[in-house]
């Protein structure tokens, strides 16, 4: 009988490996946002960042002036030590960064 193992992909690893070095935060967050349901939303891990891709017909104006009521809210759930964190935010035209701690 011969066995075939197929290798996984190069970024499936590389996923792993990165998922498996995030800090408890992180992954907090992760964990909210992924829960929150947000329809055509991709949230993802980007190294130490989240990276959000909203829409392209969000109004990333919108996003920006509400987001530090809604980090706020959000973080009361909570229970990890806080770590600096970068949310980096496009909605395929327009980005912008915004950095709690």
């Amino acid at each position: 009988m011969i066995i075939l193992i197929k290798p996984k992909p190069f970024h499936a690893i590389l996923a792993f490996i990165i998922k498996d070095n995030m800090n408890p935060y992180q992954q907090k967050w992760l964990s909210i946002l992924h829960n929150a349901n947000l329809p055509g939303w991709e949230i993802t891990e980007l190294g130490d960042d989240i990276l959000v891709v909203m829409p392209h017909i969000t109004d990333l104006k919108v996003i920006r002036d509400n987001l530090p009521e809604i980090v706020a809210q959000l973080s009361l759930d909570i229970d990890v030590p806080k770590e600096k964190l970068r949310f980096i935010i496009r909605n395929g035209y327009e980005e912008f960064d915004y950095v709690i701690h």
